[in-house]
């Protein structure tokens, strides 16, 4: 057989061996199977309850903070957030995709996006989780492959809009797409009482600098009728 031959036979071999490894390795599984395998992650890091976090907010290369302060979530979708610096006492409350704020009790029109959907982190089962994503404006049941730094990751709700991004490997949460383009990215998980919580959340807008928010200290915590009340925004 001639070396032209030999060539052509190997270039046919090669195509078809990719051709069939191919589908195999862009495979996505079902958006609801993905659903209920991190959620089932939600649960085994204790993360679906009512948790508090003390945090501190920084700002580009800033070595100390800007702001500190506590912030309080549940897997519903409430979450609420208070911030104290020098520029004041920043409140925002969360109800699902609404998202309102106040600086020292004067509401806050087109304020940062410092608290984003952190009940995706929380959410139970896999139901809960595609409702929560649905209410974010994504569509709960369609998912896609994405890759963002060192890490590969199912994108439930698909890229282009809201999605949370997680990690193939471990399933944790990795990274929230907000549809205003905001892009919320978690840092690796760290052991808090017990509760597996990223170590800090970063949100980039497109604009410098990049907000950084460190959680300091995360534990369960119980909610009542008034914890996500509208006039908490209030002093």
């Amino acid at each position: 057989m001639s070396p032209r031959a030999r060539s052509a036979l190997w270039l046919a071999a090669l195509w078809s061996a990719a051709s069939l490894a191919g589908p195999a390795q862009a495979y996505v599984p079902p958006a609801k199977r993905v659903a209920v395998a991190a959620a089932k992650a939600n649960r085994a890091a204790k993360r679906n309850q009512a948790l508090r976090f003390d945090v501190a907010l920084l700002r580009g290369e800033a070595a100390e903070p800007e702001a500190t302060g506590t912030l309080l979530s549940a897997p519903d979708g409430r979450a609420r957030l208070e911030l104290r610096g020098a520029g004041g006492t920043l409140r925002q409350l969360r109800v699902g995709a609404r998202l309102d704020a106040t600086r020292d009790g004067r509401a806050v029109a087109r304020g940062p996006i410092l608290l984003p959907p952190l009940s995706l982190l929380q959410a139970a089962s896999g139901g809960a989780l595609q409702k929560s994503l649905a209410a974010l404006g994504a569509s709960g049941g369609l998912i896609e492959l994405g890759h963002d730094g060192a890490f590969d990751a199912y994108v439930l709700g698909g890229r282009g809009g809201s999605a949370l991004w997680v990690d193939m490997e471990t399933l944790f949460p990795a990274r929230i797409d907000m549809a205003g383009g905001a892009i919320v990215r978690f840092g690796a998980p760290e052991a808090f009482a017990g509760i597996l919580w990223p170590a800090w959340m970063t949100i980039d807008r497109g604009e410098e600098p990049t907000v950084r928010i460190e959680f300091r200290g995360v534990s369960a915590t119980a909610t009542g009728p008034d914890t996500f009340r509208r006039d908490w925004l209030l002093p």
